[in-house]
């Protein structure tokens, strides 16, 4: 029997208004290691294929953002699956949601919440936001809402544009959503822009592997095929970079892997807006 993934300890990244990347911890069967300075890097999970179902439906959250020119029956078919297929993937991350979703307070704001997997996990005291862009989701998100007795305001737009006014959001979130976004830097932007001083921005993503590793040359490969099936997912974007150049003051992640092909790399973590940020 294969034993449980060790919880990965926290890395924080400190520094001026871009603070650089300078190590996290990974997990893997095997134990803890620390990573090289410098870098993000990841160890190998000789994991079994997950089933068809399961890798179905984390394929299928990857389209829970994407820019409006996916529209019609597209917008409707992904939302029907995610509905279905997207709760089992999500299963694998409860445990890493419940934490990183601890201690919410105020107002938060949840760019592509797709049909709403996170919300059972937030609690009913918070005022609640959500950018989608797929409207077709947005019937199953109210239906869930409205089961589990939460209130929210639900928009149709998209991350790199959020109609908030700026410093008016207490903690922003984003799970496996990053990866399909068109303008990367653009969205970061937008969330440091309408964080009060402060403010948190929560998330959870698939990342690239590690240069010079397969795993990060099979994601290349793949890649402009993935990008079309996976509505704009990129398997080998660098996340971590980019939230290295966003502005924050201080950044807090994990590395750990899922035992899924070709998006197994996984980061979760906050990133602090400074006190005197504006």
């Amino acid at each position: 029997m294969r034993p449980p993934l060790a919880p990965a300890p926290k890395a924080a990244i400190t520094g001026g208004p871009s603070p650089a990347i300078r190590h996290c911890r990974c997990s893997a069967m095997a134990g803890t290691y620390l990573c090289p300075a410098d870098a993000v890097s990841y160890i190998e999970m000789r994991a079994p294929l997950p089933t068809a179902k399961l890798l179905f439906g984390v394929i299928m959250e990857r389209h829970q953002i994407r820019p409006p020119r996916h529209a019609g029956w597209r917008d409707r078919f992904f939302a029907w699956c995610l509905e279905r297929a997207g709760r089992k993937s999500n299963s694998l991350l409860a445990d890493r949601k419940r934490l990183l979703f601890a201690n919410l307070h105020g107002t938060v704001l949840e760019i592509g919440p797709g049909t709403g997997a996170n919300l059972p996990l937030y609690p009913k005291t918070i005022r609640w936001i959500g950018i989608e862009p797929n409207p077709y989701m947005h019937d199953y998100l109210r239906n869930r809402a409205a089961a589990l007795g939460i209130t929210v305001d639900l928009r149709c737009g998209i991350a790199e544009q959020v109609d908030l006014p700026s410093q008016s959001v207490d903690t922003a979130i984003s799970t496996h959503v990053l990866c399909s976004v068109a303008d990367l830097p653009g969205v970061l932007a937008e969330v440091h822009r309408v964080l009060r001083p402060g403010g948190r921005f929560l998330f959870l993503e698939h990342v690239a592997a590690p240069h010079g590793t397969w795993l990060r040359r099979l994601q290349r490969w793949v890649r402009p095929l993935w990008h079309v099936v996976a509505a704009g997912c990129r398997p080998d974007r660098d996340i971590p970079a980019a939230l290295s150049a966003a502005g924050f003051e201080r950044i807090d992640l994990d590395c750990f892997r899922i035992p899924v092909p070709v998006i197994s790399p996984h980061i979760v973590g906050m990133a602090v807006k400074a006190l005197n940020s504006h």
